[in-house]
């Protein structure tokens, strides 16, 4: 076989080769354009599942699951926290009159178990400018008799201006930092011996109204600063939670606060996980232009 031949043939296999290679790319590209076609055919899909179940003022609501949120009215935009817990204790004493020595109502009032509480608590935002809040709980008294009472129950404003505050209803005063918290909040298990003597057994609790505003304390004097010279531009807040300290940082330092939902539902837009974090992103997006 002479030179000429040779060079004939390996051009020949050279082609062979690249044909090879542009096949692949074309049968590669045929399959990600099937992928991209089905893709858009489940993505049309779940759209259309979505819009036929999305209630009509004539259609009935679908059975209600565990993992869904508890929809309230205003449009089923609304939605409250629904939290439970149990305080159980026991111990023994060599004092004859235990209750002298534990005179809080949630305390162990006896040898041996003692139920303290069990306590539901409900919680969210009413509207825009409202939060609300009621505890409910269970108790059993030395005696062994069970009785159950609404131990809160009360409504927060979120959005008064000058930085005040409004709160009305049956609450625990804001009177120190022991007197308004919950049994199982506390770090111990009795409740401390001064609030007693000062507030009975029960606390400072009574029906009534309070006014507040929020002072320019130093802890803001230091973060907003910060802020500044960080150039943060959004403050992030859960819709449920009130705005007045978020607006007030917001007003000192320019930024803007932005309320964002955390489960599927909190707006219109967010049926779905994916949904939610497409609305989050592009509500991100939007306060960040």
């Amino acid at each position: 076989m002479d030179k000429k031949s040779i060079d004939t043939e390996s051009a020949f296999v050279k082609k062979e080769a690249f044909e090879d290679v542009v096949q692949q790319l074309r049968d590669t590209e045929q399959h990600l354009n099937d992928m991209e076609l089905k893709y858009n055919a489940l993505e049309k899909e779940e759209r259309d599942n979505v819009a036929v179940t999305q209630l009509t003022p004539d259609s009935e609501p679908e059975n209600w699951s565990p993992t869904q949120p508890i929809t309230l009215w205003s449009a089923g935009r609304n939605y409250m926290d629904i939290s439970f817990n149990g305080l159980f204790s026991a111990g023994a004493s060599t004092d004859e009159d235990v209750q002298t020595l534990f005179g809080g109502g949630h305390d162990p009032n006896q040898r041996g178990f003692t139920l303290q509480q069990l306590e539901t608590t409900f919680e969210g935002a009413v509207d825009p400018y409202f939060h609300g809040q009621a505890n409910i709980i269970f108790q059993i008294d030395s005696e062994g008799e069970s009785f159950l009472e609404v131990e809160e129950a009360f409504l927060t404003s979120m959005s008064l201006p000058l930085n005040l505050q409004a709160k009305a209803g049956t609450f625990f005063t804001e009177f120190g930092r022991f007197n308004e918290t919950h049994p199982h909040s506390w770090d111990f298990i009795d409740q401390p011996l001064v609030n007693n003597r000062f507030f009975g057994g029960d606390g400072l609790r009574n029906p009534g109204a309070r006014i507040a505003w929020l002072a320019p304390a130093e802890n803001y004097n230091e973060l907003i600063p910060l802020m500044k010279k960080e150039g943060v531009k959004l403050i992030i807040i859960e819709p449920f939670r009130e705005h007045r300290t978020s607006e007030f940082v917001a007003d000192k330092t320019g930024a803007k606060v932005i309320a964002m939902p955390i489960m599927p539902g909190g707006q219109k837009e967010t049926e779905d996980y994916l949904s939610l974090f497409d609305y989050n992103i592009d509500s991100l997006i939007s306060s960040l232009k």
